[in-house]
């Protein structure tokens, strides 16, 4: 039995969006087309792969077998494509506050890597990364990588664990401290935008909230990063958390380390397993070390805090061989 890859590729792309539509427009293709060749497939294989309903399409038990295997085809051939043109280009996912996250300095220092094009994705791609990535719509992301159990079809690896630290502004009575325990953070109310912010971040700051029994106000939530750092300046209870590897805070305001145990953001790279890990690698190499908590402490809770999730893929994964330098 013979088909080819634009069939599978309608059959793939309509799985990732839900919608003959969304497919049809990311196909830059009619949805009548999209349509006729998603039926093609299906006769070809005697079997229906998707139903429609209101609110889109939805895969049948036969489509959702078919679809980790029309994954694989589409991208080794898309592979085999880019190696004949020499097109390695990679497509990096960002999300809804990423432009003061770190990797958002990491990509401005692979954006000039002659080695490789990075390009940024569109803003219509789904919130998890995960998602982003087996959907087709980005080939590399950078977000936390706990999915369980973890797609068979994808790769990743740590990029860095990113030591947290409480922002402050020069009124705060922490401000000239050079490090401040978690434990003094109870006695704090934190603000967070937890209404605008990505959930994978919501999810861990609720978990740090009840291990350290810290309070954090959401109250500002449509009030944007920016917007926080100018009310620090003068509101002398104002207090965050900000990532180490993110761009400083402008003076007068301070990032002071959170110790005993240092609290990490656990940032990985997610990318399909077609693409070599050595190409990843080359991402990876802009990664500003001076900011990270080696992955050999990962699993030790006294020294390190970071989500029992993140941790439990982590420490496996730091006792197996890796192909590629260990962050």
């Amino acid at each position: 039995m013979e088909t080819d890859t634009a069939q599978l590729r309608a059959f793939v792309t309509i799985a990732s969006t839900g919608h003959i539509g969304r497919a049809a427009e990311r196909l830059r293709l009619t949805q009548q087309g999209v349509s006729k060749r998603l039926a093609q497939l299906e006769r070809r294989l005697g079997l229906r792969l998707a139903d429609r309903h209101s609110g889109g399409v939805r895969l049948t038990a036969a489509g959702q077998r078919l679809l980790p295997h029309a994954r694989t085809i589409v991208a080794a051939w898309d592979v085999a494509v880019e190696e004949l043109h020499g097109d390695r280009r990679l497509t990096l996912v960002v999300d809804g506050l990423y432009e003061p996250l770190a990797p958002q300095l990491w990509l401005r220092g692979a954006a000039a890597d002659p080695r490789f094009t990075v390009r940024s994705a569109p803003r219509d791609i789904p919130a998890s990364q995960v998602e982003a990535v087996l959907g087709g719509y980005v080939d590399v992301a950078f977000g936390r990588a706990n999915t369980t159990p973890w797609p068979r079809e994808l790769s990743r690896a740590v990029a860095l664990l990113e030591p947290l630290a409480l922002l402050t502004g020069p009124g705060h009575h922490l401000a000239r401290r050079p490090r401040v325990r978690t434990q003094e953070l109870s006695d704090l109310e934190l603000w967070f935008p937890g209404g605008g912010s990505p959930a994978q971040w919501r999810q861990l700051a609720a978990e740090f909230e009840s291990t350290f029994d810290v309070g954090i106000r959401d109250s500002r939530a449509t009030v944007s990063f920016a917007h926080f750092l100018e009310t620090a300046e003068n509101d002398a209870s104002a207090c965050t958390i900000i990532g180490l590897a993110m761009e400083p805070p402008p003076p007068p305001l301070r990032a002071i380390p959170i110790v005993d145990p240092v609290p990490v953001f656990p940032w990985a790279a997610i990318w399909p397993s077609r693409i070599p890990r050595a190409t990843v690698d080359l991402l990876l190499e802009h990664v500003d070390a001076r900011h990270l908590v080696p992955v050999d402490q990962a699993a030790d809770r006294e020294r390190v805090w970071m989500p029992e999730a993140d941790r439990e893929w982590i420490t496996a994964r730091a006792t197996q061989p890796s192909p590629g330098p260990q962050r």
